[in-house]
């Protein structure tokens, strides 16, 4: 420790393993918190149960390949969790296999790996990464005619290399080349199986998930993980001139399942109602129009979250050109209106809601910072009444 051990981390300052990311949790009836998360530094998907008396365990539930980004967990009617979680890569042969995938546990304690089940409802082969996605020390990803490959830095270039070109040794000759950015982290990764949320209940399980290689929204219905089986699946979209299905958000409703998703191409944020296996309406939350003379309109539907309460819809969402927290409501089937809920600095990131003895919890992140000062975050809970 390098400060006082009764402090914060125990007073240490060295940063620990890069855990945490693409977190989700629920709560069950005795208090218990299941959460899953992804394992930065080794690619996992992890899971951690806090029992009743406040301890906590941790397990690696997925090992296989790149595994754990953009976890969804719940729970079966039995108690038992069920996460969907979007594999970015593969092992061996399926290195460059993207997939969505449900992990669902044995018993509503699981201890080990040993205790889940894991089904694979897509699959879909991805292009490989420029250089593989890295490059030793010393070397750079530069295309110097003959595609993208690890080159030597060199400083004999003769003259200064243009912006976005490298000086480079190829094969004993320098030369500027094109430099070719390696695939970051931060990066929305291609594939299917992105932004996953899953629902179990008596009606069975269902997920809806954005496959961002064919730009479409897709919801699997009668999913049954033990079995390895699928119900069916419902598309929305597909092809080069749409991109429907970022930040996809399911609810259950009397005959099926409300889904709430991003229509990039539109910039709108929009609904569907799947039953029986397949679309029986379809509308509008908010068209992102704000500016009565036309101009574009505003990005909205980021981290969407959709509530059935009734005979009522409610969808929390961010509204990412203004910075803004927005909450919209309709009657089944009907227009909606919206409010704005909070808009000082940048609100509305990772915004999650649940409703509670008639009261409407919302979480969500704000940045803030003022012109040239540093940036800092804030957690808020904001409570409406529907």
């Amino acid at each position: 420790p390098v400060a006082d051990p009764a402090g914060p981390r125990g007073g240490i300052d060295e940063p620990g393993p890069a855990v945490g990311r693409f977190t989700d949790i629920v709560a069950a009836g005795d208090g218990t918190l299941h959460v899953s998360y992804y394992d930065r530094d080794n690619g996992d998907l992890k899971y951690a149960r806090r029992a009743g008396d406040g301890s906590w365990s941790t397990h690696t539930v997925d090992a296989a390949g790149d595994v754990g980004w953009f976890t969804s967990i719940t729970l079966t009617p039995a108690g038992e969790p069920l996460i969907a979680y979007f594999s970015r890569a593969g092992e061996g042969a399926d290195t460059y296999v993207s997939a969505l995938k449900l992990a669902q546990a044995s018993s509503a304690a699981p201890t080990s790996a040993s205790d889940w089940t894991v089904f694979e409802v897509e699959r879909k082969a991805v292009p490989p990464p420029p250089c593989g996605g890295s490059c030793p020390t010393g070397e750079q990803c530069a295309d110097a005619g003959r595609g993208p490959e690890c080159l030597p830095d060199s400083n004999g270039c003769a003259t200064p290399c243009a912006t976005g070109d490298v000086c480079v040794d190829d094969g004993g000759n320098p030369l500027c080349a094109t430099q070719v950015p390696l695939e970051s982290l931060e990066d929305l990764p291609e594939g299917t199986g992105l932004f996953p949320e899953v629902d179990a209940s008596a009606a069975g399980v269902a997920v809806a998930w954005y496959d961002r290689s064919d730009g479409a929204l897709k919801v699997a219905t009668g999913v049954d993980v033990a079995g390895g089986a699928v119900g069916s699946v419902v598309t929305l979209g597909s092809g080069p001139e749409q991109d429907l299905g970022r930040f996809p958000s399911l609810a259950r409703t009397s005959g099926g399942y409300l889904v709430v998703y991003e229509d990039a191409g539109a910039d709108a944020l929009k609904w569907a109602l799947v039953e029986n296996g397949a679309v029986s309406a379809e509308g509008v939350v908010d068209d992102g129009l704000r500016d009565p003379a036309g101009n574009g309109p505003s990005l909205v539907g980021a981290d969407a979250k959709v509530l059935v309460d009734g005979n009522r819809w409610l969808v929390v969402y961010q509204d990412a050109t203004a910075g803004d927290l927005l909450y919209a409501t309709a009657d089944a089937g009907g227009a909606f209106s919206r409010q704005v809920v909070y808009s000082e600095g940048a609100a509305g990131f990772w915004a999650d809601a649940v409703l509670h003895q008639g009261t409407l919890y919302i979480s969500h992140a704000v940045l803030q910072g003022a012109r040239n000062g540093p940036i800092h975050t804030e957690l808020r809970l904001e409570r409406l009444t529907p």
